[in-house]
């Protein structure tokens, strides 16, 4: 690994106190970190009176123009599924995405990366 000195006129503060290796936490302990992941089910054709089925709880419908769709379906978010009850004003063919996320507050941050959520 290579670095170059750094012009305190360029970044705007004495580099003297900054690390040498370049590296700083950006989680502070005592911070809140939310980790998620979005899985977005292809595009398809909807009709009313089916059911998608998905693996997850929370859920969002998209028009093709990528536009939420807020109604004209019905959500079981226990059994992860829509139901689509009137679909006239939909910009077909629609996408839905569904998320599974989770919060914790971080007790340690190393300088590595690591993280150790409470």
């Amino acid at each position: 690994m290579s670095s170059l000195p750094l012009d305190a006129n360029i970044i705007g503060l004495d580099p003297v106190r900054l690390p040498s290796d370049s590296r700083m936490p950006i989680f502070p302990a005592g911070d809140i970190a939310v980790v998620h992941h979005t899985e977005t089910k292809a595009t398809q054709k909807v009709a009313n009176g089916q059911t998608v089925l998905l693996t997850r709880s929370r859920l969002r419908v998209l028009g093709i123009d990528g536009i939420a769709i807020t109604s004209g379906y019905s959500a079981d978010l226990d059994a992860g599924s829509i139901t689509f009850n009137d679909i006239t004003d939909y910009a077909q063919p629609i996408r839905i995405e569904n998320r599974i996320e989770d919060m914790a507050l971080v007790s340690d941050a190393q300088i590595n990366g690591s993280l150790i959520p409470t």
